[in-house]
């Protein structure tokens, strides 16, 4: 068994916004609101953490939260952020807590809900095809 979970979040691995992120993950989060409405368990997670485990993760992300995406960062300290997530680890040093749009996704229910949409607003005007003409398993 397989688990099909994405993160959303506009941030690189070193916690700046990535090229259209802002813009990305309003557009994402509309989408995932209206198959939401299908099927609301395709969000697994309303926010989400990334933990600083180096004294230059923790510079990082500290700004990350004050200067490059305080609307969906928060900075947490070490206690803070082992109360919230109930694990404690010497080698966390604290981190952030995004939320606002932030979450994690079960990809499947997410298309499913995405489809119910597309069936409820155009009804029989609309079906599901699998086109495989011309298509190689081998181009990627």
């Amino acid at each position: 068994l397989r688990f099909l979970c994405r993160l959303l979040h506009p941030l690189s691995p070193r916690g700046k916004l990535v090229h259209w992120g802002r813009e990305g993950l309003a557009s994402t989060t509309r989408l995932i609101n209206v198959a939401a409405k299908h099927f609301p368990e395709c969000v697994l997670a309303q926010s989400l953490y990334r933990v600083a485990l180096t004294p230059t993760n923790v510079q990082n992300l500290q700004r990350t939260a004050t200067e490059v995406l305080p609307e969906h960062c928060t900075w947490m300290t070490r206690q803070e952020l082992q109360d919230q997530i109930g694990y404690s680890n010497t080698n966390i040093l604290g981190g952030l807590v995004l939320t606002n749009g932030c979450q994690a996704i079960h990809v499947p229910t997410y298309l499913r809900g995405l489809w119910e949409e597309c069936r409820s607003t155009y009804g029989d005007r609309i079906e599901w095809s699998v086109e495989q003409e011309g298509w190689n398993k081998n181009s990627g």
